[in-house]
C-alpha cells in the first residue's frame, strides 16, 4: 500500500510542476500579436489628383435577343457570365480580350450596339 501512495504522490507531484511550468511561460501568441501592431505605421494615403482625368475604356452594349434554352452548356455559361439574365436585358461592358471571345461565342444570341467587334478589338489590344 505504501508503494501505491509512493507512485500516486509521484503522478501528482509530476502534474502539479506541469501545471507550475505551463503557467509561468510567457504566452507567444499574445506577445506577438502587440509586436505586429506596434510596428506597423498608420498610413494615410492622398487621393491622386490623376484618379478623375483617366481616359474612359471603349465599352459595347450587349443584348440578348435569342433564348439560351436548348443550347449547348458552354453557350449558356457564357452568357451568364456576360451577366445577361434574360431575353432583351442589356448590359454594357468594358472592351477587353476575354469579353470579345466571350460575344464571339455566343455572337448569334446576341445584339451589339457600339463600335464594331474589330475596331473594339484593336482598341483593347493597344494597337
Amino acid at each position: 500500500m505504501d508503494e501505491q501512495q509512493a507512485a500516486g504522490d509521484s503522478a501528482g507531484q509530476a502534474g502539479a510542476a506541469k501545471a507550475a511550468a505551463a503557467d509561468s511561460k510567457p504566452d507567444k501568441k499574445a506577445g506577438a500579436k502587440k509586436s505586429a501592431t506596434a510596428a506597423k505605421p498608420a498610413s494615410k494615403r492622398k487621393p491622386s489628383a490623376k484618379a478623375g482625368t483617366k481616359a474612359r475604356a471603349a465599352t459595347v452594349q450587349l443584348q440578348l435577343v435569342r433564348s439560351p434554352i436548348g443550347r449547348s452548356p458552354a453557350h449558356r455559361r457564357t452568357v451568364a457570365a456576360l451577366g445577361l439574365r434574360r431575353i432583351g436585358h442589356t448590359i454594357e461592358k468594358q472592351v477587353d480580350p476575354a469579353v470579345l471571345g466571350m460575344v464571339q461565342q455566343v455572337r448569334y444570341m446576341l445584339r451589339v450596339d457600339g463600335q464594331t467587334l474589330t475596331d473594339a478589338g484593336k482598341d483593347a489590344a493597344g494597337d
